[in-house]
């Protein structure tokens, strides 16, 4: 099953008495079961929906919250304000759904047929740009969308987040960027990104502050950008100031 920035193994046949009480278990983007006799497996790709079950070899996910509880109390009058109409109903998941999900079988282990990032790829769309508003114009990748592409050459790290930094003292542009290691293996990793030639880069920490050289791998710089070694499930920041 998948969760934040990784996965858990869950049984399919619950023995303990927790698991049994269980008509549900967390998760998100993907729900999967492999058959390691016959090598393939089935994984059921979702999105915006959180709760799976899996009994043998069947497949559950939960669509709607619906709680059954009655509305509160007719003293709270936002609650009957026709203004919070469209509020009250997405609380409780009433109305019109829409709800998107697909199925992806497999060759061999899910690990090795790309399922974490079909999950992703479903959930997160291209985004697509309207060059056509740009008519005329001369676009330059440098302009738009600077020192593109980065590349990273471990199919099983995420490059998560690229944004600005949280420190404002510097006159130089400062931006942060983070990447993810969801497959559960030790990996050397590197980045080939043109900005990275001349910027200044230092590892930080979930709050972007600097960790001292002594904490964690160091970072080797190459002419068109850095390696380094990123543990498993490992989240791992960048400071980068240009």
């Amino acid at each position: 099953t998948g969760i934040p920035y990784g996965w858990i193994n869950r049984p399919t046949h619950p023995t303990l008495p927790l698991q049994i009480a269980r008509w549900e278990v967390p998760g998100g983007k993907f729900i999967n079961l492999d058959d390691p006799s016959q090598k393939c497996g089935l994984a059921v790709l979702v999105f915006d929906r959180y709760g799976f079950d899996c009994e043998g070899t069947r497949f559950g996910i939960s669509l709607l919250r619906g709680p059954i509880f009655e509305p509160p109390d007719k003293k709270a009058c936002q609650w009957y304000d026709p203004k919070t109409l469209h509020q009250r109903l997405t609380h409780k998941d009433l109305g019109r759904h829409q709800i998107r999900w697909g199925i992806f079988p497999h060759e061999g282990l899910w690990q090795e047929s790309n399922v974490f990032q079909q999950a992703m790829q479903f959930n997160f769309s291209p985004v697509v740009f309207p060059f056509a508003q740009f008519k005329g114009q001369k676009i330059a990748s440098s302009s738009y969308f600077p020192g593109l592409p980065i590349q990273i050459d471990a199919p099983n790290v995420q490059f998560s987040v690229m944004k600005p930094g949280y420190d404002s003292s510097s006159e130089k542009p400062i931006f942060t960027i983070r990447l993810v290691e969801f497959l559960g293996q030790s990996t050397p990793v590197k980045i080939t990104w043109n900005l990275l030639k001349t910027a200044k880069i230092r590892e930080c920490d979930l709050l972007e502050f600097e960790l001292p050289q002594s904490d964690g791998p160091k970072i080797k710089r190459e002419n068109d950008g850095i390696r380094f070694t990123i543990e498993p499930f490992e989240i791992k920041s960048f400071r980068i100031e240009l």
